[in-house]
């Protein structure tokens, strides 16, 4: 039944204690309630009617979030506060540009309840904020907490303070004894161990310039640490704690240590290290060591859970060797380095690795191959930079079943002047490509030779190609069948091989050795090599349903029409079959006006009227529809504008 078409008796009988809704428990209309902890919503909540109201108001539990900015009233944060009953709460505080006259008042009010604050999140508003110099913090916010101020419930603790305000002028102070998790941005601590941290700390992230000598030693104390998170960029005297007791206390449940320093004392890492013997995930990232020897460090310690390590330094120094005594290489799930020197001889990795990612480092080939004999499930591997040394062709070189991702990028200077190198390099990494498996490859627009090309395409005959021919002479060919609607290209991965071949020429051999043609589904071709790609075509694309012609570099109009006067002219007589094809896209630009030199309508459609379809061709993605060639002007093109018509007038 309509409640529109009826009196308003119905409509009464929502609001009757009796009605369905009045029916369900309580507990599950508070839980209902509190997916919203917006004060202006809950007052519309307990709008609705009187059993919603007294439900609303007479639950502390919805009114434990906390929002003060400034757009907050002092009067409705009062009441807020005395609807939470004696609950914890949550409390956000968004620092804006804007003058607010009210903010001292703001948290003298929230003062009195800070006894029961809980969840603290301090953050900005940099609307308004234009200059470049950081601006000093409110006084109020400094006597909040920069005083030395005891917060007995407060567990976690985030201060994201961005570009904006200048911490170091107002030092963080305050006593948090039942901190959980700590999240520092550009925030500046007074002292560490005034904080009073201890072992119900779980978590540490901290994003800051510089920080003083006295939060690892603070962090000792906390043996159920599980996580800890130090990006410090600045290079000063304390970028990473000088902590050299010989002994600190262990850290047992430290499994997560994320280092990234501009400078990092090595003793001091070391000493952490070796007293967390449950890491189960390192990543240290560092401009400088000091001192940068490692010889006369060692950690005396052993990870057997240790899966991730990933170590990167801008000083060819060998940091991986220490780490490969403390751990069982054959467990290892994912490894990173980048610029440090490797291991000789490197260790044998196991069918756990998944992940190996080399950047900037010099490798010798029969090691590393020898290394990964076992990586049966490797997926994912990438080469940037990599110079390996001079091996021979008759070596075996194992393929990894479960491959999926392989990178390689020459784009450094060091891998460009060493061409014997370059192709060492490059002739490993085909050689251990799973072609029927792999579905991404990337090689950075490095031209294969001929026994490459025929390496990537031997056994890809039953599977459909997208080519892309670019102005520079080169072909990008990619490999892989693609969804055949758009929706389902939004939604799922396409697979890929891309590679790069040398000239319009070498595409045209390439196409008609490995029968390529006859296997394009899509097409992305260059306006100025239209004319010669087309003209190598067979007039049979069988499964082809998408062209897109891209415009690059701007050319003159007169440029564009003249070539697709040229395509006119070369198939006034001869056309192309395809029967699949649905999509042509002449408006791709590479400039920031995409509808520059775009050839005139009715050029498009007598170059659309060359490729014979048996469906309806979508022109630029849009609504207009090409009929197929042959059919009469009345059929599909004026079924669909008639489809268009009662839509308009359904929706006027």
């Amino acid at each position: 039944m309509s409640f529109l078409s009826t009196s308003g008796a119905p409509m009464r009988a929502v609001y009757r204690p009796s009605c369905r809704i009045a029916a369900l428990p309580v507990e599950l209309l508070v839980n209902v309630f509190s997916q919203t902890r917006s004060p202006h919503k809950l007052m519309s909540l307990a709008r609705v009617c009187r059993h919603w109201s007294s439900i609303v108001l007479s639950a502390p539990s919805l009114w434990t979030s906390i929002t003060v900015s400034s757009h907050t009233k002092r009067q409705r944060l009062e009441a807020q506060i005395a609807r939470s009953g004696a609950h914890p709460l949550s409390v956000k505080i968004v620092l804006s540009m804007l003058p607010n006259e009210y903010l001292d008042q703001l948290l003298a009010t929230l003062l009195d309840a800070y006894l029961r604050v809980q969840s603290m999140h301090i953050t900005v508003d940099e609307d308004g904020h234009e200059e470049e110099e950081r601006l000093l913090l409110p006084e109020p916010i400094v006597s909040f907490l920069c005083r030395g101020r005891t917060w007995p419930s407060l567990r976690s603790f985030s201060v994201e303070y961005g570009d904006t305000w200048n911490w170091s002028a107002s030092l963080l102070d305050i006593v948090a004894p039942q901190l959980v998790d700590i999240n520092f941005s550009d925030v500046f601590v007074r002292d560490w161990t005034r904080m009073q941290l201890s072992v119900v700390l779980r978590s540490v992230y901290l994003e800051i310039d510089t920080t003083p000598a006295t939060v690892l030693s603070a962090l000792y104390a906390c043996s159920n640490l599980e996580a800890f998170t130090l990006h410090n960029t600045m290079n000063t005297p304390d970028d990473l704690v000088n902590y050299c007791t010989p002994c600190p206390p262990l850290l047992p449940n430290l499994r997560h240590l994320d280092l990234h320093c501009a400078v990092i004392h090595t003793l001091s890492l070391f000493t952490l290290l070796s007293r967390s013997p449950r890491l189960t995930d390192i990543s240290i990232h560092a401009s400088d060591f000091e001192p940068a020897q490692f010889d006369h460090y060692e950690l005396t310690i052993f990870w057997p859970n240790l899966q991730r390590i990933s170590l990167r330094v801008n000083e060819a120094v060998p940091l991986l060797q220490p780490f490969l005594l403390a751990l069982d290489a054959t467990l290892l799930h994912h490894i990173e380095v980048i610029g440090s020197l490797l291991p000789q001889p490197l260790p044998s990795f196991g069918p756990a690795l998944r992940v190996l990612k080399l950047n900037n480092v010099d490798c010798d080939t029969r090691e590393l191959v020898q290394s990964l004999v076992e990586c049966i499930n490797l997926h994912t591997i990438v080469f940037s930079s990599v110079l390996v040394s001079p091996w021979d062709r008759a070596m075996v070189v194992p393929t990894f079943p479960s491959l999926r991702v392989a990178e390689l990028d020459f784009s450094s200077i060091r891998i460009l002047m060493d061409p014997l190198n370059f192709d060492d390099t490059l002739d490993l990494l085909v050689a251990m490509l799973p072609v029927p498996t792999l579905t991404d490859i990337d090689l950075s627009d490095v031209l294969l030779s001929d026994q490459h090309v025929s390496r990537v395409l031997a056994d890809i005959q039953a599977l459909e190609l997208r080519i892309r021919v670019q102005r520079r002479q080169s072909t990008s060919v990619y490999v892989g069948i693609k969804p055949d609607t758009r929706e389902a290209r939004a939604t799922a991965k396409s697979e890929a091989r891309r590679f790069t071949v040398q000239s319009i020429l070498s595409t045209m051999v390439l196409m008609e050795t490995f029968g390529i043609s006859s296997r394009i589904s899509d097409m992305e071709l260059d306006v100025m090599l239209l004319v010669q790609f087309l003209c190598g075509l067979p007039a049979q694309l069988p499964v082809l349903r998408e062209m897109v012609v891209y415009i690059w570099d701007q050319p003159a109009d007169s440029e564009v029409e003249r070539v697709y006067d040229s395509i006119l002219e070369s198939f006034g007589e001869r056309h192309f079959k395809c029967p699949l094809l649905r999509n042509i896209d002449v408006t791709q630009s590479s400039g920031e006006r995409p509808g520059d030199c775009v050839p005139s309508d009715e050029t498009v459609r007598r170059f659309v009227s060359i490729f014979e379809s048996t469906g309806d061709i979508v022109l630029n993605h849009e609504d207009e529809l090409i009929p197929p060639s042959g059919s009469s002007d009345g059929n599909s093109s004026s079924s669909h504008g008639d489809d268009r018509e009662s839509d308009d007038e359904e929706s006027d």
